[in-house]
């Protein structure tokens, strides 16, 4: 989750998932869609392929994308529309995440940061909402955990 959503922190990375989300396009094809050179294209796609935002078939020559559930949903949801640098994207999920009944230490876990103090840099609600879905969190595991 944290390389899709650091991938698509580029406006022409975005252009090109909702490009996707609607049709299969080859990349050349995206090339001229988001008004960039074959070889910044295709460094934009190999970055979409690595993250799991896109899925790229070769036919021969022609290579067509098509974008993943996923990737496309959260484009939709977001409405991106300008450069985001991605610690404010990060920041964004998290709060939204948090604010929304989701727990911190799943949001940690989606996002792959392990202390505490590290994500609640990202999250923008006062840190006791953010301690007190942790600790609910943390006894729902315990709770879960099998007995011995």
């Amino acid at each position: 989750m944290r390389a899709l959503l650091d991938a698509l922190c580029d406006p022409s990375r975005v252009m090109i998932v909702r490009a996707l989300r609607e049709t299969t396009l080859a990349a050349r094809d995206l090339a001229h869609l988001i008004g960039r050179n074959r070889s910044v294209t295709s460094q934009h796609l190999r970055l979409l392929r690595e993250c799991g935002a896109i899925v790229a078939k070769r036919k021969g020559n022609v290579v067509r994308c098509t974008s993943s559930d996923e990737s496309g949903s959260i484009v939709e949801a977001a409405v991106i529309t300008t450069r985001v640098h991605p610690h404010a994207f990060r920041s964004s999920f998290a709060t939204h995440y948090v604010l929304n009944g989701g727990d911190s230490a799943t949001a940690q876990a989606i996002m792959g940061i392990r202390p505490a103090q590290v994500f609640n840099g990202y999250v923008n609600v006062a840190l006791s909402d953010v301690d007190a879905s942790h600790a609910k969190a943390l006894a729902r595991r315990a709770d879960a955990a099998p007995r011995a």
